[in-house]
């Protein structure tokens, strides 16, 4: 498992990039993520669930993918980042890392224009 920064200038079209590639495949979950929050907060926040249970959700989707033979193996979760900042961009990276690398529950796709700045 692995994880996809799509990063550019506001406009540059990163939005369209993931949805175009993502259309109509199922599995996919998207977060938008505000400044301050962090993965777990903005996953409660969106679907209303506490993490845990978005994992255990995860866990199932990834069953059922790895049973069928559409275009995904493992869920991708896309984060919608609004503005990174480096303390943001840590916990993505935890985020991610233990999703993707640790667990290879779900492929994680982030998404923000400034998270190239953020990182140095």
């Amino acid at each position: 498992g692995h994880a996809t920064i799509i990063s550019g200038r506001r406009g540059s079209g990163k939005t369209w990039a993931w949805q175009s590639a993502l259309r109509n495949a199922p599995g996919v979950a998207v977060v938008s993520m505000s400044a301050g929050q962090v993965p777990r907060e903005a996953i409660a926040a969106e679907y209303g669930v506490d993490f845990w249970v978005f994992k255990e959700v995860l866990k199932q989707v990834k069953m059922k993918l790895a049973q069928s033979d559409g275009l995904l193996d493992v869920p991708v979760i896309v984060l919608e980042v609004q503005h990174a900042t480096r303390r943001l961009v840590e916990g993505i990276h935890s985020f991610a890392k233990a999703l993707s690398s640790d667990e290879q529950l779900a492929h994680v796709v982030i998404c923000d224009a400034g998270i190239v700045a953020a990182l140095f």
